[in-house]
């Protein structure tokens, strides 16, 4: 059960969030960051019995008395595959209250208006609302490519024409020595693997 000013547990789920680290807690930011990137399973509690199951021992004995855990390769396989995300697609994802569509989601996330109050602002200042970023600050941000700027003369870049028409863009695509085509999309992984050798 966890317990603290911003912890929470209900029906099994866990919600710890009272963890802080200053710019310059560098050591405490290291802990916290090795948490999170701590592998789904403890390597040196994994063995190999001689009957070919796997074996993985507990951290701690459920209730029941398990002390550890029997799979033979192919059903650790299957239980290890679902926690890899699906290709191209978002590897964080909000459950419950975080989920996008819950109904209590308002009671937990800030809305406009109170980020607002929270800042000191009336929510009817005259101050504007930030609209989505454009394309090119995305880019910006993300890969640090700013194409609000020439590369050549670091003057401002200006769209003057969106080209729409095949064969124009074709054309242009020729002459910059550009394939016609885009890149074909080459699957994240080699088929699974079904037959295992543990010896």
């Amino acid at each position: 059960m966890l317990e603290g000013p911003r912890c929470a547990s209900f029906s099994g789920f866990s919600l710890h969030a009272d963890i802080a680290c200053k710019t310059n807690e560098r050591k405490k930011l290291e802990t916290l960051v090795r948490y999170i990137a701590r592998p789904p399973v403890a390597i040196d509690r994994l063995s190999i019995r001689e009957d070919g199951l796997i074996r993985y021992k507990l951290k701690k004995r459920y209730k029941d008395g398990t002390e550890f855990l029997l799979f033979s390769p192919l059903e650790l396989m299957e239980k290890l595959s679902a926690l890899v995300p699906p290709p191209r697609a978002h590897i964080i994802r909000y459950h419950g209250v975080f989920a996008p569509h819950s109904k209590s989601r308002a009671k937990i996330v800030l809305s406009e208006t109170k980020k607002r109050e929270k800042e000191n602002l009336s929510p009817n200042s005259n101050q504007k609302k930030r609209e989505r970023m454009s394309w090119a600050e995305l880019l910006n941000r993300v890969f640090e490519i700013d194409l609000t700027k020439c590369h050549f003369c670091r003057g401002e870049v200006k769209i003057i024409a969106a080209i729409i028409e095949k064969k124009a863009i074709e054309k242009i695509l020729r002459h910059m020595g550009h394939p016609l085509e885009p890149p074909q999309i080459s699957p994240a992984r080699p088929p699974p693997q079904v037959a295992f050798n543990m010896n």
